[in-house]
């Protein structure tokens, strides 16, 4: 953590003498996109010896290691690259979200998609109204806020690692919660390995990606899943061996939520955790440590499952609060707040209200041993966490330090 903090000082000390030369100064503005933030003179000047440092205590921080010099000279670039970035964003007075050096410093934005999203976005429009889901309700009825994370019902954060498995996260995360919430119980952590290894039938692809709807069907045919515990992560590819435990939880059905409604997608987030696909293509994704992301910051093209684990507001501002599978040290503790709309019509900020979906029917079809029952209460994220997060980024515009 020493290397952040001299990182973040150093910021610090560069936006407020940017705050300085930009009272001084009432012709000139900061630029409003990142294009315009990397070339803005204003910016704090590193020296090579500072990005030397800095790129010494990530490789210590992160027990990062490297095959050859070639590839260590190669890794610096980026993580120097990648720096940039963060310093050109956090210079950036009308931010609403916050980024940080993380363990992805090293990679590109090409390298970071290919090894940690892997949704597959295959349209199923028939299979879909098939198990459409209509919520009769409107956002007048429903709860101002939901925390599943808070109330207990949500698993800890856990972490992909380098294989395209989020779907699988996805699709335990919503099971998982299910079964706590139908059974007034705590969450059972399941297993992502055997959607990994097991569910190629339903069309699923290991590694390679996968759809959350066809991990439910592999769920409901298969008759279960079994515990983390039992068939636990391997971040790769193998042979089904679900013959080897015994499935724990089930579920007889699941629901899709109509599209580009996020009035139905809030109904379904109020009633449990839901399943939902975004776009996370846009750098900020890799980098994120806090804040609300506008809509207007990311696009529509689906290639990464997550989980809706509640909802709220902030300064008059609505949010998502979605779970991640990149492990604690990324974003709010592993999650990650998305701007919220209350109207149909919007396919929702990074596209979360395209393709939701729920399980129904959740429940034990073995008897379990009580070391399988996550404990989630001291790891949970509490609505006054997130609401403190959100707010520390909207009322202080210069810095906030992670």
């Amino acid at each position: 953590m020493q290397f952040k903090t001299q990182l973040f000082a150093f910021i610090a000390i560069g936006l407020l003498a940017l705050s300085g030369l930009t009272q001084a100064s009432s012709s000139q503005s900061c630029a409003s996109t990142e294009s315009d933030l990397k070339s803005n003179t204003a910016t704090p000047q590193i020296t090579e010896f500072q990005y030397f440092r800095w790129f010494n205590d990530f490789q210590v921080e992160y027990n990062k290691t490297y095959r050859s010099s070639e590839e260590q000279e190669t890794r610096f670039n980026i993580f120097r690259d990648n720096v940039d970035y963060i310093l050109a964003h956090e210079s950036n007075p009308n931010r609403t979200f916050t980024l940080a050096v993380n363990k992805f410093a090293d990679l590109t934005s090409q390298e970071f998609r290919q090894q940690f999203t892997g949704f597959n976005a295959v349209s199923r429009p028939f299979i879909r109204s098939q198990n459409l889901h209509v919520f009769p309700t409107s956002t007048h009825s429903l709860p101002s806020s939901v925390n599943w994370t808070a109330q207990g019902k949500v698993t800890p954060v856990k972490d992909q690692g380098q294989c395209g498995s989020c779907w699988s996260f996805s699709t335990t995360g919503s099971i998982e919660g299910a079964y706590a919430i139908e059974n007034n119980a705590s969450p059972i952590s399941l297993s992502e390995q055997e959607l990994v290894d097991c569910s190629a039938a339903e069309g699923n692809e290991g590694c390679a990606g996968g759809l959350m709807d066809q991990g439910f069907e592999f769920v409901i045919k298969n008759k279960g899943l079994c515990t983390e515990k039992a068939y636990p992560y391997t971040a790769s590819d193998g042979q089904c061996k679900e013959s080897t435990c015994t499935s724990t939880v089930t579920i007889t059905a699941y629901k899709d939520v109509p599209q580009n409604d996020e009035t139905q997608l809030q109904a379904a987030v109020a009633q449990q955790p839901v399943s939902v696909a975004v776009d996370a293509s846009e750098n900020f994704w890799q980098f994120y440590s806090g804040g609300v992301i506008p809509a207007s910051q990311c696009g529509t093209d689906l290639d990464h499952g997550v989980l809706a684990a509640g909802y709220g507001e902030a300064n008059g501002k609505p949010y998502w609060i979605v779970k991640n599978s990149w492990g604690t040290s990324w974003g709010l503790n592993g999650y990650i707040l998305l701007e919220r709309g209350t109207t149909s019509g919007s396919p929702g900020t990074c596209g979360i209200a395209m393709v939701a979906s729920f399980p129904t029917g959740a429940q034990k079809v073995s008897k379990l041993n009580p070391s399988d029952v996550s404990a989630v209460q001291s790891e949970s994220v509490t609505i006054d966490v997130v609401e403190a997060a959100v707010e520390s980024v909207l009322e202080t515009p210069l810095l906030v330090v992670y």
